[in-house]
């Protein structure tokens, strides 16, 4: 891990720290939970568009899910 330095106004400094308290985490750990999640949505975002300009410029054909059906092991319903 390497030291960063931030600064924080006094509200959301505040509220981090009553939650490192109730939480029973350190503001280390507070902070890398919370980037974890926008970083990964940050990558996963342009694979999706991407996705959807595959989509968009080729749709999928009206049967193309129900030639995978037999391959479903659904189970009992």
């Amino acid at each position: 891990m390497k030291p960063v330095h931030i600064l924080l106004d006094e509200a959301p400094l505040e509220a981090a720290d009553d939650a490192v308290r109730r939480t029973l985490q350190n503001r280390s750990a507070m902070v890398t939970d919370a980037l974890r999640e926008p970083l990964m949505h940050s990558q996963i975002r342009p694979l999706e568009e991407c996705d959807r300009e595959g989509y968009a410029q080729q749709p999928p054909a009206q049967d193309e899910s129900q030639r995978w059906e037999h391959h479903a092991a659904w189970g009992p319903e």
